[in-house]
């Protein structure tokens, strides 16, 4: 039997097409996204706008189409943080659902924690020792701490890259005195994380896709049969420094570095690189599994 799942993201639609294999493993058959910006001018007022909302349904559409080329024999969609957060995220799901056979599920920031966690889990072999796992979105931000007991403290905060531009609108390039105020802003949100990474001990930080996956794109770390790869902090230090250096133009132009992720990438780094400094992290791992392969990890039992 061939199985679908969609993450309704609020940068992104992400679509996983897969078969079950022995012993609660998967094959993938194909992966693809579409970028949707579903956030793009409203998300701050916990609003989707009318553009949004038609680039969100002409996704699906593309999305249903590959679907039904794979003769998928039954989906699973869920919705975060764009479509959970907006007052009229009940009227996309409504229309979605009247359009496409499909049946969405909005999740709460605590959720996704957990199926992240639950698809990392399928990448990385965790130990006793307590690691931070953090997937970057555009309207929230997952931290899960956790160690080979499961996980020990997780948080969603509504403070992801789509958020962070549209309430701080960043130069192109972006200038030394605004990276510090949206550090300091970060630091102020994320107090709670902090405190828990002290409390628990936790000194390695695991990216979970996305972001991570185009850092280590752009220093061509990936290898295709291992989901999981360390970044060498000092590349990534350095990488840090031409990202922020860098304007929307330049980094169009970057190896590695795909469009739909030109305009977040910034923030992005700038987020994980506060993270590794005040965390006191001393190892940077890249998971390629996420919140879809959480949800894998669950219709596999």
């Amino acid at each position: 039997m061939r199985y679908a799942v969609i993450d309704l993201g609020t940068n992104t639609f992400n679509l996983l097409i897969f078969e079950p294999d022995s012993e609660k493993t998967f094959k993938k058959i194909i992966s693809t996204k579409r970028s949707v910006k579903l956030g793009l001018g409203g998300i701050n007022s916990n609003h989707l706008t009318q553009d949004a909302m038609l680039r969100g349904e002409r996704a699906i559409s593309s999305l249903y189409a590959v679907i039904e080329k794979y003769e998928v024999s039954k989906t699973f969609t869920y919705a975060t943080s764009a479509i959970r957060s907006a007052a009229n995220g009940g009227d996309f799901k409504k229309i979605i659902e009247s359009k496409f056979p499909l049946e969405i599920t909005i999740i709460s920031g605590e959720r996704e924690a957990e199926l992240i966690y639950k698809g990392v889990s399928l990448a990385v072999d965790f130990t006793d020792q307590p690691v931070l796992i953090l997937d970057i979105g555009g309207g929230s931000n997952e931290f899960i701490i956790a160690n080979n007991t499961g996980i020990l403290w997780k948080q969603s905060f509504n403070i992801g890259i789509a958020r962070l531009i549209e309430h701080f609108h960043p130069s192109d390039p972006i200038k030394t005195n605004e990276i510090s105020e949206i550090e300091n802003y970060l630091l102020h949100e994320l107090e709670p994380m902090f405190a828990a990474v002290k409390e628990n001990k936790a000194s390695t930080l695991i990216g979970s896709s996305g972001s991570f996956e185009t850092f280590a794109d752009i220093l061509e770390l990936q290898n295709s049969t291992n989901p999981a790869c360390e970044i060498d902090l000092k590349q990534y230090n350095a990488l840090h420094q031409t990202l922020v250096e860098s304007t929307l133009e330049q980094r169009r132009k970057m190896q590695g570095l795909v469009l739909m992720r030109t305009e977040m990438i910034v923030l992005a780094s700038v987020l994980t690189q506060l993270v590794i400094k005040k965390a006191g992290i001393t190892k940077l791992i890249k998971a390629d599994y996420s919140l879809k392969e959480g949800m894998i990890s669950e219709i596999l039992g």
